[in-house]
């Protein structure tokens, strides 16, 4: 089961600047646990900061013609989007697995294995 979120500029830091000033929220990662927190939680924590979270675009099981038709113009702005950014829900309900790609390494990764975009 994958989360797929539109990937914007500093979203690999966890914390991204809108051109309003404005923080994004996209990534906590727990270090005594080691692992990402779930979208759920993150959200949460970034309702309490009064942070926006990255734009969510669809949740499910993928194919790489389907995550293609996500990436188009940003929900964010008049552009494109940066890329997509994956999450995978793991069993544990307090981690997932992120990964972003942008378009061109999307399809380029897809033709050498499953793990598009991979951290």
């Amino acid at each position: 089961m994958l989360v797929v979120e539109e990937k914007v500029d500093g979203a690999n830091l966890g914390l991204s600047v809108a051109e309003d000033g404005k923080l994004r929220g996209q990534n906590v990662y727990d270090r005594a646990q080691g692992t990402f927190w779930s979208v759920e939680r993150r959200n949460e924590l970034m309702r309490q900061l009064d942070i926006a979270v990255v734009p969510e675009l669809a949740g499910g099981r993928f194919d790489l013609d389907r995550l293609q038709q996500l990436l188009g113009r940003s929900k964010l702005s008049d552009g494109p989007a940066e890329g997509l950014y994956l999450r995978r829900k793991r069993t544990r309900p307090s981690s997932v697995e992120p990964s972003s790609c942008a378009p061109s390494s999307c399809r380029t990764s897809a033709s050498t294995g499953p793990s598009a975009g991979s951290k």
